[in-house]
C-alpha cells in the first residue's frame, strides 16, 4: 500500500516538477515511557519485569497493569538487571487486616 501510494504521488509530481527539485522535511518527536509486565505472581509476592532502571513505588497506578495486580499493598522488596537489560522488580504482597479496607473516614 506505501509503495503504490509513493509511486502514485511520483508519478503525479513526475509531470508537475522534476525529480531532482522535491525536498521533503519531517520532524519526528518520539517520547518513551518506562513500562512494566507481570513476570510472576504468587500467594506472598509479584514480580515486574520493567524498563531498565526503572523501579515503581506504587505499581497499582501503572495503566498497562489496571487488573493484573492484587488489590492488596505492594513493597519493593528486591531489585535486580535481568539478562535482556531490563529490571526485575520483587514486591511482598502486604494484605491488610480483616475488616479494614486502609482508609479512615473523618467526619
Amino acid at each position: 500500500m506505501i509503495r503504490s501510494c509513493s509511486l502514485l504521488f511520483a508519478a503525479l509530481l513526475g509531470g508537475v516538477v522534476p525529480a531532482q527539485a522535491i525536498t521533503l522535511q519531517v520532524q519526528l518527536s518520539l517520547t518513551v515511557r518506562p513500562v512494566c509486565e507481570v513476570a510472576q505472581m504468587g500467594a506472598q509476592s509479584v514480580t515486574l519485569r520493567c524498563t531498565r532502571e526503572y523501579r515503581p513505588v506504587n505499581p497499582h497506578a501503572l495503566p498497562e497493569l489496571a487488573g493484573r495486580l492484587p488489590a492488596a499493598e505492594l513493597l519493593l522488596t528486591t531489585s535486580a538487571a535481568e539478562a535482556g537489560g531490563g529490571t526485575l522488580n520483587v514486591y511482598a504482597i502486604r494484605k491488610t487486616a480483616q475488616g479494614w479496607n486502609g482508609n479512615v473516614d473523618f467526619y
